[in-house]
């Protein structure tokens, strides 16, 4: 009863949003960033935007001290010019 109740008041806490960046519109390069946030279990991608020249991305995460400079190694490694930011 207690685990239920526990993974309850879990599941109901507001995760954290991180906003990604990239200046690139290569849906290839957008699409593989995204596969590995995801399978590297840093977050869950929300939603996307796109503008001229780049392409935004909202991440749910449990902690933003450790998932951001896990989201920024993934984006070096892409080798994409970027921002990462947490949602207001």
């Amino acid at each position: 009863m207690k685990k239920a109740i526990k993974d309850t008041v879990s599941e109901t806490r507001t995760k954290a949003q991180v906003v990604v960046q990239i200046q690139s519109e290569d849906l290839v390069v957008r699409q593989s960033i995204e596969k590995q946030i995801e399978e590297q279990h840093i977050g869950t991608i929300k939603s996307e935007d796109a503008g001229t020249g780049h392409v935004d991305f909202t991440v749910e995460v449990d902690s933003t001290n450790d998932s951001i400079p896990r989201i920024k190694d993934v984006l070096r490694a892409a080798g994409v010019r970027s921002t990462v930011r947490v949602s207001q």
